[in-house]
């Protein structure tokens, strides 16, 4: 009876062995999504209207091949499309095609991080449609590339503490600039809300802001540096 007893148990403990073996084998050709690669898309236009040179990054290698299209079709949200129709109506309204024509485009971009899931890019904008000065202004996307989701900065964080220490050194780093500057004229450096503008480096998370959003920047859209030392345990995220 034991013999028998000590026979089911050796069985069991192969089968159970052998099922770990395969678990783990499993496991072990998933592959988890850590980076994406990257090329550029260039697309060159030009009429009498808008000259465009828009530099547009392109992901692939992902399995999840609907998470690759919709990060792609975000980046070509752009359209210079439109600012070549405020042309064809500035000169509707009489404005001479030679006095501020062709309107003109620029897009390039950085690629800030890609790597440990996570993807962050900084697209640069350029527009010039006359006047003093043109306008510049930046977009950043950031990826979960497992999820595809797009990443707001409050949701690298584990809780709300990061927004005082991101806060303060920002307002550290204006202020080194500008010491007069007041509390209202860089309001929303210190009301961080975790909707800011950001990308991400191998060291920091840089802060973006538009042309004008703070006083003394004039039409340049200011960065600014955290240093993730400073975050990091806050971080819920590894970069």
């Amino acid at each position: 009876m034991e013999r028998k007893t000590y026979s089911i148990i050796a069985v069991l403990l192969t089968f159970v062995l052998l099922l770990g073996n395969v678990v783990m084998a499993a496991t072990s050709n998933v592959k988890t999504m850590t980076s994406a690669k990257v090329s550029t898309k260039t697309i060159k236009y030009s009429n009498k209207y808008v000259e465009a040179n828009l530099k547009i990054p392109v992901v692939s290698g992902f399995k999840n091949k609907t998470i690759e299209k919709n990060i792609n079709n975000a980046f070509e949200k752009f359209d210079y499309k439109e600012i070549e129709e405020m042309a064809k109506d500035a000169e509707t309204d009489g404005i001479e095609v030679n006095d501020v024509f062709p309107y003109e485009i620029r897009q390039s971009y950085k690629v800030g991080y890609n790597k440990n899931g996570l993807l962050s890019i900084e697209m640069n904008n350029y527009i010039y449609t006359g006047g003093a000065h043109p306008m510049l202004y930046n977009t950043c996307y950031n990826y979960d590339l497992k999820t595809g989701k797009r990443l707001k900065l409050k949701d690298l964080f584990k809780n709300t503490g990061y927004k005082k220490v991101v806060s303060n050194e920002l307002i550290k780093q204006i202020k080194k600039e500008n010491p007069y500057i007041t509390k209202q004229e860089c309001y929303d450096v210190y009301n961080i809300t975790g909707n800011e503008a950001f990308y991400i480096t191998s060291d920091s998370i840089v802060i973006c802001y538009r042309p004008y959003q703070i006083s003394g920047y004039g039409s340049a859209a200011p960065e600014f540096k955290v240093p993730l030392r400073l975050l990091k345990k806050y971080l819920k995220v590894k970069i």
